[in-house]
């Protein structure tokens, strides 16, 4: 491996641009994403941005509190840190490898033949045994997969990850991922700009646009993985102590009246109870999770018609109303 060191200075901010020769045609910009992240931004145009597309996804940008120096191994130019190194060839061959030098992924072929039109295809070599995890799922789905369509709905929902038994996890950002124009599946539920899908050899991620951010984090286990991935996006905030114990829920809530009944059966029976959910429905007509900014005309005043007849518009003074020996936590 060789270090340039006189271009060692200032590249944790400014990163490596490597343009791909003909005919791919695209650049391919290297640089840290988090303390144990690299970033691989591939664009079609000429020019590859440097700076990170914004996504909601990602945690607030802060200066990695590391160095990464330019490098050369494999005939790859690319960024080396402590966590590891990436590395891509104009002809766009490329790796990632671990801390100890190890290469955990690549492929002969960055930007994939099979792009359709107006999408990036993203290629990843895939090993023998090689098992996904983290990309979601429903009920009674497996673990480990072998597709992501990022998704979220009742009962399922599917993210723009994984974390691979190679021994790294991605994340990948795409130029639509931060706009309220996303397509949508059957049913106008919206949907992520991106999908996943893998083979025996290949992994493949398509992303809507002419551009795409891959997050690249070598990890060598599950755990790791997880801990790596949320310094990325951020770390998980701790649920108060009463979410942690049984909470009751129904369907829709009718009036004051049911809730009295329903925390006299819990508190009389000595069932424990830490909180109630008051369902989603209980309010209005209207699903809560139609945007307000999709309704029609006449949907918005249907919704506003429809408040006059809700059970309890307003629920602080039904429930600050109910006995002390029956209060609980609300959500």
């Amino acid at each position: 491996m060789l270090l340039l060191g006189a271009l060692a200075a200032n590249v944790a901010a400014a990163g490596r641009t490597v343009p791909l020769d003909a005919p791919l045609g695209a650049t391919v910009h290297l640089a840290v994403g988090s303390p144990t992240a690299f970033r691989l931004s591939l664009s079609l145009d000429p020019a590859a941005p440097t700076a990170p597309m914004p996504s909601p996804m990602l945690a607030p940008a802060e200066p990695p509190d590391q160095a990464a120096v330019p490098c050369e191994f494999d005939g790859l130019r690319g960024l080396c840190a402590t966590f590891g190194s990436l590395g891509v060839s104009p002809a766009g061959r490329w790796a990632l490898r671990d801390a100890d030098n190890n290469t955990i992924t690549g492929s002969d072929t960055l930007l994939s033949p099979s792009s359709a039109a107006g999408t990036v295809t993203v290629e990843l070599g895939r090993r023998a045994g090689e098992l996904l995890y983290g990309t979601g799922g429903g009920a009674a789905s497996s673990m480990a997969q072998n597709k992501t369509d990022p998704i979220v709905i009742n009962r399922e929902w599917w993210a723009p990850h994984y974390w691979s038994s190679a021994g790294y996890a991605t994340l990948v950002v795409g130029s639509h991922s931060n706009a309220p124009d996303w397509t949508h599946k059957a049913g106008g539920l919206p949907a992520f700009p991106a999908n996943c899908t893998a083979d025996e050899h290949t992994i493949r991620w398509q992303v809507l646009g002419r551009a795409v951010d891959l997050y690249l984090m070598p990890a060598s286990s599950m755990l790791a993985g997880m801990d790596v991935y949320t310094q990325l996006i951020g770390r998980p905030k701790l649920a108060p102590r009463y979410a942690l114990g049984f909470i009751a829920s129904r369907w829709g809530w009718t009036d004051k009246q049911y809730i009295d009944d329903v925390l006299s059966f819990f508190r009389n029976g000595s069932f424990p109870l830490d909180a109630i959910h008051i369902d989603f429905e209980w309010y209005t007509a209207q699903l809560d999770y139609v945007s307000a900014k999709r309704l029609t005309q006449n949907q918005a005043q249907n919704l506003r018609s429809a408040q006059p007849t809700c059970p309890f518009p307003d629920p602080r003074p039904v429930l600050a109303g109910l006995p002390t020996d029956r209060q609980t936590k609300f959500s």
